[in-house]
């Protein structure tokens, strides 16, 4: 299945984002909420985009 590069590229930058997120929150709580969070962004935008 052949998928934009704009598709790609917005996908890219949410993953960076929400991580971005988590990595804020990592420096203000315990690091396996920050942990949790980094992965369920990823696994969100993962199912998105149907990998």
């Amino acid at each position: 299945m052949k998928r934009s590069w704009l598709h790609l590229l917005t996908v890219y930058v949410e993953i960076v984002l929400n991580s971005g997120k988590a990595v804020s929150e990592f420096r203000e709580r315990r690091p396996d909420f920050s942990a949790n969070r980094t992965c369920d962004a990823i696994a969100a935008v993962m199912g998105r985009v149907g990998v």
